[in-house]
């Protein structure tokens, strides 16, 4: 727990950070063992600043990467040479000494973990963009119960699709990790809690298409023989279609119309052949229930 001293001096330099700065003793720049450039306590919180904003830009960006929309990305040197510095200031270097140094330190630690977090987003923008495109594509093949065609470009980003939904969750994990009464003000809180919400809400969405898509693989038989008015098995078309009911969507608004589309042609197709089989043997199956889904010793 923070003495009463350190929590009144955390105050001053958070509520007054210009005057203070300009009172501050010159500690004595210190050279970072891992750069070659003079820092000053000065600009420590110029840092924090600016972590914030790259987190901000990197959010911006990723939103729409995932809308198609044209996007920036922010320098990635610029911010490895961040990253480092936020690092020395989290061991202590360049920060002061006493109360002040503990306050910067524990703040350095919270940015240097939205630093690495927009890191991780930056990495996977250009990714992100052909992944959501190519996803929205199979998507449409789906409702137009082109199955082979859906299941060959999803496929094609398959392995994308898992490096964009890797970099989200560690980019969460460094955002959840921070302590948000370290940071220097109310609107780097924000901005940390709205890019936290967005990759968690993309992360989702993608985690919803994949399950969905695993269900079109695993039953692709099916799904391909409803979808071309063939026969088959009204077991095997029960299990199909209560595999699909069991995929929701979670996550951004921003895949979702595509996601029910598909979702809900497919569920069509089954149920059409479902009720075709009640119509036929409504007699034999009892209660015009005929595409009920089988109980689990089937």
């Amino acid at each position: 727990m923070p003495s009463r001293r350190a929590l009144i001096i955390a105050s001053i330099v958070f509520l007054v950070l210009g005057i203070l700065l300009s009172l501050l003793p010159m500690y004595g720049s210190r050279r970072s063992e891992s750069r070659m450039e003079e820092v000053s306590i000065r600009d420590v919180p110029k840092d924090f600043v600016l972590a914030t904003n790259y987190l901000k830009l990197s959010t911006d960006a990723m939103v729409n990467a995932s809308m198609g929309k044209p996007f920036s990305v922010p320098s990635n040197d610029d911010l490895d040479r961040l990253i480092t510095r936020l690092k020395d200031y989290a061991m202590g270097i360049n920060v002061g000494y006493g109360e002040l140094a503990k306050v910067l330190m524990r703040a350095s630690r919270a940015y240097l973990s939205m630093a690495n977090a927009s890191k991780y987003v930056i990495e996977i923008l250009p990714d992100l963009s052909n992944v959501v495109a190519e996803l929205r594509e199979a998507l449409r093949d789906l409702s137009m119960c082109r199955i082979d065609e859906a299941l060959e470009i999803y496929r094609s980003i398959e392995k994308d699709l898992h490096n964009v939904r890797n970099n989200l969750s560690l980019a969460s994990t460094n955002l959840l990790m921070v302590d948000e009464d370290a940071l220097l003000s109310k609107g780097h809180r924000r901005i940390l809690n709205r890019s936290l919400d967005t990759m968690l809400k993309l992360g989702e969405s993608l985690a919803s298409i994949e399950k969905l898509f695993q269900v079109i693989e695993r039953d692709r038989s099916i799904v391909e023989a409803v979808c071309m008015g063939k026969n088959v098995d009204l077991n095997l078309v029960n299990r199909a279609l209560e595999d699909l009911r069991n995929v929701e969507y979670r996550g951004s608004e921003n895949l979702a119309s595509e996601f029910y589309d598909a979702k809900q042609s497919l569920e069509d197709a089954l149920l059409r052949i479902a009720m075709s089989y009640s119509t036929k043997t409504s007699g034999v199956q009892g209660h015009g229930a005929g595409y009920a889904v089988p109980s689990s010793d089937d």
